[in-house]
């Protein structure tokens, strides 16, 4: 799930919410299934832009209210790479994983693997929750260098 469709989906709720419309009525409005309109909102699923201006028509604002700008998707993005070193460098710490970090694409699933090598210790563990979008959005190398600097700030 990209950052950008989570955040539409968030604008997107909290329009409905303040307009009073429920799912299922904004969705049968709108021409929708409940289902589709929550997948939208959930970040799930994108929206065509037909179906962006029927949804702004109906909530009775402009598409532009409903579209994240850059500095949000930015600001969420960097939000979340801060979230995902903190936790993973935690999750480190406890297996007794040592700087420098490498994090690479999980060949076998569809995460990550995040690998910490310190003298002799090799310490490996596959990164497949909420994280994962977080490492593909905001990079491998940023996580990498932030995990990298939290551990070696405790030295």
């Amino acid at each position: 799930m990209s950052v950008f469709r989570l955040l539409m989906g968030r604008k997107i709720t909290a329009r409905r919410k303040a307009t009073r419309w429920s799912q299922e009525a904004l969705a049968n409005e709108s021409g929708w299934s409940r289902q589709q309109l929550s997948r939208v909102e959930l970040g799930q699923s994108s929206i065509a832009t037909d179906r962006l201006l029927a949804l702004a028509d109906v909530l009775d604002c402009e598409v532009s209210d409903l579209i994240p700008t850059r500095a949000e998707v930015d600001a969420a993005v960097e939000q979340a790479r801060t979230g995902a070193v903190e936790t993973i460098t935690e999750e480190l710490r406890q297996r007794g994983g040592l700087p420098p970090i490498a994090i690479s694409k999980n060949h076998v699933g569809s995460g990550y693997v995040v690998e910490a090598r310190g003298g002799d210790n090799i310490v490996r563990f596959p990164v497949m929750d909420e994280r994962t979008d977080t490492i593909a959005e905001a990079g491998e190398k940023a996580i990498a260098v932030g995990i990298t600097e939290a551990l070696l700030s405790e030295k």
